[in-house]
């Protein structure tokens, strides 16, 4: 309730810092959520949602999935 701030609900997003695989899925990070990894969680319990894919080393395309799996 009452955040400010800038968000994307889908698009293209970029950061210096991110070296991803490019052409690669992202994952929601089961071990800290609002990070982005490109290994799906595989741990027993932990929710794998599909984040977007990247398209440069550096940048993504935000499309998160509606749908979650929980590993088991």
């Amino acid at each position: 309730a009452d955040a400010s701030g800038n968000f994307l609900l889908m698009g293209y997003a970029r950061l210096d810092a991110w070296n991803w695989t490019v052409g690669g899925l992202l994952y929601l990070d089961a071990a800290n959520y609002g990070y982005a990894v490109q290994t799906a969680p595989t741990a027993t319990d932990q929710v794998i949602q599909i984040l977007g894919q990247a398209t440069h080393a550096d940048r993504m395309f935000f499309s998160p999935s509606l749908i979650q799996i929980e590993h088991t």
